[in-house]
């Protein structure tokens, strides 16, 4: 006997991700014509390599299911210094196949894999200061793609096929942060580098979740709460090694025709190696 069940999951599209990127292109624009004549310009390109560790959790915080593995990504940022003021905007772009664990509607285990695709843009600005504690603020917007992929189990009553799901999310978000210079600390030692701890925090706006079942597909509207980013970087020259980890978190969702997103938690930890190329 066969069967077809649907996983315990939810998802969200990407719905203006191209406004906000616009919106950064035209504050970048703007700030390079005003001041094209003492601004000091560069390019970083880097590779990461990461661990993405998400979970999810019924309303009595059980778990429910788990996607986590390597994440490997790549991207670019642009650094734009004026006599007063450090702007930066970075792209970024992560994929890989995740393994999941989880659970089917009926609460009988399953175990497959998930296409994780995440894109991230984001603008910051801060004081150029010689100050040992630096703010900023900035920012951005994520779209992440998640394609659970099928399968199927065995039990007592047969084999049961598993269709995939697909599940979207996007958000903006504000970034509020300090960058804390080392440089003094390490000023004693040879081969000087630069040596930098950033911390922020990051308000989510308006996350959207798309599912995408076989006959419909539903919006639905997470709630959003506060995450973090935190990295401490070293830099020699044209070189630079970037440790950092990133973590959002996204609330039970209201139901919608039947359909909801439970309360998730997603951390990245990994390496950044970048490279200046002007």
């Amino acid at each position: 006997m066969s069967q077809t069940l649907l996983l315990y999951s939810a998802n969200t599209r990407w719905k203006s991700l191209r406004y906000h990127l616009a919106g950064v292109a035209l504050i970048y624009l703007i700030h390079s014509s005003a001041f094209a004549d003492t601004s000091q310009h560069h390019l970083d390109l880097f590779l990461s390599g990461s661990y993405f560790d998400y979970r999810e959790y019924s309303n009595s915080k059980r778990e429910l299911n788990r996607e986590s593995g390597p994440l490997p990504g790549f991207g670019a940022e642009w650094e734009s210094n004026t006599s007063r003021w450090q702007f930066n905007a970075t792209l970024e772009y992560q994929k890989n196949r995740v393994k999941y664990d989880g659970e089917l509607q009926n609460g009988l285990s399953y175990q497959t894999n998930t296409e994780e695709s995440l894109r991230h843009a984001s603008l910051s600005i801060r004081p150029i200061t010689t100050s040992f504690i630096v703010p900023k603020v900035g920012l951005g917007h994520w779209y992440w793609e998640r394609q659970i992929l099928p399968g199927s189990i065995t039990t007592a009553g047969g084999t049961q096929s598993v269709i995939g799901l697909l599940e979207k999310y996007q958000w903006p978000y504000v970034e509020i942060g300090l960058d804390l210079h080392l440089n003094s600390i390490f000023d004693t030692l040879p081969n000087k580098r630069k040596h930098l701890i950033a911390l922020s925090w990051i308000n989510p706006r308006k996350a959207e979740m798309e599912v995408f079942l076989p006959n419909r597909r539903i919006t639905v509207n997470p709630v959003s709460e506060p995450g973090y980013y935190l990295a401490y970087s070293v830099q020699m020259e044209a070189i630079k090694l970037v440790f950092y980890k990133r973590q959002w978190h996204l609330d039970r969702s209201p139901v919608i025709n039947g359909v909801l997103e439970p309360e998730n938690r997603t951390s990245i930890s990994g390496l950044k190696l970048q490279l200046r190329i002007f």
